[in-house]
């Protein structure tokens, strides 16, 4: 592990940081007392538009991120373990790089999963109006 440099431990921080804090996020979200706030989850207008969007936005993206938090951080252990000098930075920039995708993929399905939610809550209150 001595011959691990400082960029290479910082890259496997972050491969381990980022995954573990947003499924601590989704987690803390999904539990039944869980609902809009300013500081934690998915904060966009559509999520937060009622609580049981709010519940569904974040049980859909926790879903995901569980899959991500196991791949990441395993692939990330795996690299630190195996490869060494440019070669663990490397392979630890194109892991990260692979979490931002799927982190950015989770985010865009589950705000259109709220969206729709949504959109749908306001046609049944609209017709219940009526």
């Amino acid at each position: 592990m001595s011959d691990v440099t400082s960029t290479g431990w910082i890259m496997f921080a972050a491969n381990i940081i980022l995954p573990v804090a947003v499924f601590l996020s989704y987690y803390f979200q999904v539990r039944p007392g869980g609902r809009p706030n300013r500081w934690a989850g998915i904060r966009i207008r559509v999520v937060a538009s009622s609580p049981e969007v709010w519940r569904a936005a974040h049980r859909a993206a926790f879903r995901w991120e569980r899959v991500n938090v196991i791949c990441v951080c395993g692939a990330a252990v795996i690299c630190l373990l195996t490869l060494r000098s440019w070669y663990l930075v490397l392979a630890e920039c194109i892991i990260f790089g692979g979490y931002v995708i799927s982190f950015l993929l989770n985010f865009w399905h589950t705000s259109t999963m709220a969206g729709k939610m949504a959109h749908s809550q306001r046609r049944h209150d609209e017709d219940r109006g009526s």
